[in-house]
C-alpha cells in the first residue's frame, strides 16, 4: 500500500515533466513554421507549405525522428539517460521514435533502468548508434554520443530588400539571428551626376505706366491730343505688354558622397531681350494730329505736345515711336539632402543661393519735320521750315536680388514615365537702378543744336537713383518626362516665378510736367511753377509664367 502512493507520484511527475517538454517543444520559435520571420529559414530543412526558404547550417534531426517534435540541439541535456545527448540541453524528455527500429547505443534491447524505487521500465526500439562526437565537457568516446553536429556557414544569403532614406535600397544579410544586421547601404542605381537643358517660353507680366504715351487728336478740340478731350483716343496705352519671351535653363548637379545623399548643383536661368516696338506717322498731310499727352503743373490742365498736325495752324509732319525691353536672367547655387518617402516617390530639400537681374528699359521718340516756319520752337526761337527736332525720353532700371534659398522637391517615378513637383524661396536685399535721361536735337540748314530734356524726362526727375530694398522670391513648378533610356529622358512643364520690390521702367515715369523746362515749348524757360516731374521711386510686383521642354541626362 505504501508502494502505490510513491509510484502515483513518480508517474505524475515523470507525466508533468514529459507534458512540459513537449509543451516547451511545441512553442520553441524554431518548431512551429508559422513562427518564422518572414524570409529566415526553417532550422530543420525547407517547409514548402508556408514558403520559407532552407537555410544551410541548422542541426538536422536523427534518421526516423518525427518531424516538429525533435528538440533542438540547445534543448538537450548531455549523459542523461532517457534525453537527447546535445551541448546545452535543458532536460526535455526525448521525442517518440517509430517502432520498429532497433535498440543500440548505451541501452541496449531489454536493457532496464530504474524509475522509482521499486519499478522498472524497458527501453525500446531506440535509433542505431551514432558516432561519438567530442562535446563541451566531455570526450570523445563517451559513454553517451552526440548526434553531430554541421558547421554553421557564412555562405550566400537570400536578401531581403528594404528602403532607406537616402532614396535607394540595402540588403540585409544575416537571415539566420532573431532580426536584421547592420545595413549595408548600396545605390539603387550608379548615377553619380546630372544635367539637363530646357528651353523656355515666359510670358511675364504687362508693365504699367503712369498714363498713356501717345494720343491721337481731332483739330476740332481746343487742346487736340489731350487727355479728356472729345475726340482724343489713345494710341499707346498705359501699359505695356511684351509678348513671348524665349529663353532657356541650364541645370547641372553632383552627388558629393557615396550613397547619393547629398548633392551639389548649380541652376541658370536666362530670358533673352524681349523687345516691343510701337510706332505711328502722319501722312504728307499731318493727320491724324499725333500728340505726347502730359499734366500741366502751371495751367492745372491736360495738354499734349503736337508731333504732327495738318495745315491751318501750321503744317508739321512727324513720328512717335515707343521700345521697351525686358531681359531677366540670374543663377542658383543650392546643396540638396535627397531621401526615400516610398517605393516610387522620391524628394529632396535644398539650401542655397539665388541671384536674379531684371533689365528692362522704355524710350519714346519723336521726329518733328515742321513745313510752315515758325509754327515750332526750339529752346524759345522759332524753327524754319524743313528743319528736324527730334527729342527722346530714356527710362532704364535694372534690379538685381539676392537672396538665400530653401526648398524641395517631390518626384514620382513609374516605368517609363515620371512626374515632380518643386517649389523654392529665397529672400534678401534687392538693389535697384534708375536711370532717367531726356535730349532734345535741332538739325537746321547744317546747324545741330543739342538741349537736355524730352518731354517726360527732364532735368528736374533726370539722373542715376539706386536703393536696397528687401524683397522674396517665390518659386513653383511641375514637370512631366519620358524615360527614353536609363538614362536620357524628355520633360515637359510649367513654373510661375513671382518677385516682389521690382522697379520696372514704366512706373518711374510721371505725367505731370512743367512745360518752362520743355526744350520744344515755345514758354521754355519761363519756370513759373513747380518743378515737375521729379524722381520717385515706385515698386511693383513682378512675375513670369513659363512653359519648358527639355532633355534630362544622368549618369
Amino acid at each position: 500500500m505504501r508502494i502505490r502512493p510513491i509510484c502515483a507520484v513518480a508517474m505524475l511527475t515523470w507525466g508533468f515533466t514529459w507534458a512540459a517538454g513537449l509543451a516547451g517543444a511545441q512553442g520553441f520559435p524554431g518548431y512551429a513554421p508559422q513562427g518564422y520571420p518572414p524570409g529566415y529559414g526553417a532550422p530543420y530543412g525547407p517547409v514548402p507549405a508556408y514558403g520559407y526558404p532552407a537555410n544551410p547550417g541548422y542541426y538536422a534531426p536523427p534518421p526516423g525522428a518525427v518531424p516538429g517534435f525533435y528538440p533542438p540541439p540547445a534543448m538537450a541535456a548531455p549523459n542523461s539517460p532517457g534525453f537527447a545527448n546535445y551541448p546545452g540541453a535543458q532536460g526535455r524528455p526525448m521525442m517518440a521514435l517509430p517502432t520498429g527500429s532497433s535498440s543500440a547505443g548505451s541501452a541496449s534491447a531489454g536493457s532496464t533502468e530504474s524509475t522509482g524505487a521499486g519499478s522498472s521500465e524497458t527501453l525500446k526500439n531506440l535509433p542505431a548508434p551514432i558516432a561519438a562526437q567530442p562535446t563541451p565537457g566531455g570526450s570523445a568516446g563517451s559513454a553517451h554520443p552526440t548526434v553531430p553536429v554541421a558547421p554553421v556557414t557564412s555562405g550566400p544569403a537570400e536578401p531581403m530588400i528594404t528602403y532607406v532614406p537616402n532614396g535607394y535600397v540595402q540588403p540585409y544579410s544575416d537571415l539566420g539571428s532573431s532580426g536584421p544586421s547592420a545595413p549595408v547601404p548600396q545605390r539603387v542605381n550608379q548615377d553619380h551626376a546630372w544635367a539637363n537643358f530646357s528651353y523656355l517660353m515666359g510670358f511675364s507680366r504687362t508693365e504699367r505706366t503712369s498714363a498713356p504715351l501717345v494720343t491721337a487728336g481731332s483739330p476740332l478740340d481746343p487742346r487736340p491730343g489731350a487727355l479728356g478731350m472729345p475726340g482724343t483716343s489713345i494710341l499707346f496705352g498705359d501699359s505695356v505688354n511684351f509678348s513671348m519671351q524665349s529663353g532657356f535653363r541650364i541645370n547641372a548637379g553632383l552627388f558629393v558622397d557615396n550613397y547619393s545623399c547629398f548633392s551639389l548643383e548649380g541652376d541658370a536661368l536666362v530670358f533673352l531681350a524681349s523687345h516691343q516696338h510701337f510706332q505711328v506717322t502722319s501722312d504728307p498731310a499731318g493727320n491724324p494730329i499725333i500728340g505726347r499727352p502730359i499734366f500741366d503743373v502751371v495751367t492745372q490742365l491736360e495738354r499734349a505736345f503736337i508731333t504732327s498736325q495738318p495745315a491751318g495752324p501750321g503744317l508739321v509732319v512727324g513720328s512717335t515711336a515707343v521700345d521697351n525691353q525686358t531681359k531677366l536672367y540670374g543663377f542658383e547655387i543650392n546643396g540638396r539632402y535627397h531621401f526615400c518617402i516610398c517605393p516610387g516617390v522620391r524628394a529632396d530639400v535644398l539650401v542655397g543661393f539665388r541671384n536674379l537681374h531684371l533689365e528692362e528699359y522704355l524710350v519714346v521718340t519723336d521726329i518733328l519735320n515742321p513745313q510752315t516756319a515758325g509754327t515750332l520752337t526750339f529752346l524759345g526761337a522759332p524753327v524754319g521750315a524743313g528743319a528736324v527736332i527730334t527729342d527722346f525720353d530714356n527710362f532704364n532700371t535694372r534690379n538685381s536680388f539676392y537672396g538665400m534659398q530653401i526648398g524641395g522637391r517631390v518626384r514620382w517615378d513609374a516605368d517609363w514615365f515620371f512626374m515632380s513637383g518643386y517649389g523654392k524661396f529665397a529672400a534678401g536685399p534687392n538693389v535697384q537702378h534708375v536711370n532717367i535721361a531726356g535730349q532734345s536735337s535741332l538739325f537746321d540748314a547744317g546747324a545741330i543744336g543739342i538741349a537736355q530734356g524730352g518731354i517726360l524726362a527732364l532735368p528736374s526727375n533726370s539722373g542715376q537713383f539706386r536703393r536696397t530694398v528687401f524683397t522674396y522670391v517665390p518659386e513653383v513648378g511641375v514637370n512631366l518626362g519620358i524615360n527614353l533610356t536609363p538614362n536620357i529622358q524628355v520633360m515637359a512643364g510649367y513654373s510661375f516665378l513671382l518677385w516682389a520690390q521690382v522697379a520696372r521702367p514704366g512706373g518711374q515715369i510721371s505725367h505731370s510736367v512743367n512745360p518752362g523746362q520743355v526744350p520744344t515749348d515755345v514758354n521754355f524757360g519761363l519756370l513759373g511753377g513747380p518743378a515737375a516731374p521729379t524722381f520717385r521711386f515706385n515698386s511693383e510686383t513682378y512675375w513670369i509664367h513659363t512653359l519648358n521642354v527639355g532633355l534630362n541626362v544622368h549618369f
